[in-house]
């Protein structure tokens, strides 16, 4: 299973900040080459990203993401050159709003691949604009290197015209639509940031409320959003225990040929047990991931 609980935004233009970055327990790091850098410094950032990148394993954890330019800017092409190397797991593509775009993109990604000798890396769309939303589906369809799919929470309340608070309903539309457009594919939805990195509280809730509309994980900007929003999206040692006692009573009757399966007095139907059975996965995969960190 895949774990995409937290994706840690680093600047290019803080090359110093790479290494650290592996190390706050993020799920993945991402180097960014688009919001965080101004025009004046894409080709130095550029720089510093591809020869980060020279150094690490294919691989290698935690995965390196790189969010490059989007597409119709004139620096994409040479994000994309300059990044494809065998350390890079994913890229991000911001602003999408066709699907035509990612679709291009994957195809460009497997023939540097090839060139290079590597595995192609996933492609995770980011949608950010009214279009980009309603269009989520075909955009996370358009190729099956598309692992995940992410909202933008920003520039999509800029877009529509609607005003960002704390609580974040003006998103709620938006949000559901990414998680059911990721699910349908089997892709993993990926929520917006919380940029209000001092608030603990705040992005606590937002967390809480995310995982509680399926998402699987978080954008997150500061290295002390990492743990909060890790411990948001891991089931607590409860919630794996009752998963686990739900799969093993159903197993069980199963097994002495059983069709009406109960525990502690709750019929357990199959959507009950398989969101159990994700649940003891969930927690499978974080203790392989601890265990080796």
């Amino acid at each position: 299973m895949q774990l995409l609980r937290t994706l840690l935004f680093v600047p290019a233009t803080a090359p110093e900040r790479f290494p650290k970055a592996l190390g706050f327990g993020a799920d993945a790091v991402i180097i960014d080459l688009e919001d965080a850098v101004p025009p004046d410094r894409k080709s130095e950032a550029r720089r510093a990203a591809a020869e980060f990148l020279v150094g690490r394993p294919e691989g290698g954890h935690p995965p390196v993401f790189v969010r490059i330019n989007g597409a119709g800017t004139p620096w994409m092409n040479d994000d994309l050159e300059a990044v494809s190397r065998s350390g890079l797991a994913g890229i991000l593509l911001p602003k999408t709003e066709k699907p035509g775009d990612v679709s291009a993109l994957a195809e460009r990604c497997v023939v540097l691949a090839g060139k290079g000798g590597f595995s192609p890396p996933a492609l995770v769309p980011i949608v950010e604009t009214a279009r980009g939303v309603l269009d989520a589906f075909p955009i996370v369809s358009s190729a099956p290197s598309c692992t995940g799919l992410a909202l933008g929470g920003e520039d999509f309340a800029c877009d529509v015209s609607a005003i960002r608070t704390p609580e974040g309903y003006e998103l709620s539309l938006a949000r559901m639509q990414v998680v059911l457009t990721a699910r349908a594919v089997g892709a993993l939805p990926i929520d917006t940031v919380y940029t209000d990195f001092k608030d603990e509280a705040g992005l606590i809730r937002d967390a809480e409320w995310a995982r509680q509309l399926g998402f699987a994980g978080k954008l997150v900007i500061h290295p002390r959003q990492v743990g909060p929003v890790n411990r948001v999206f891991s089931p607590s040692r409860k919630e794996a225990e009752q998963a686990g006692a739900v799969v093993s009573a159903f197993e069980t009757a199963q097994g002495r040929g059983e069709a009406v399966v109960s525990l502690e007095g709750k019929m357990l139907d199959p959507a009950v047990v398989e969101r159990a059975r994700r649940v003891v996965r969930l927690a499978e995969a974080i203790a392989r991931v601890e265990a080796t960190s």
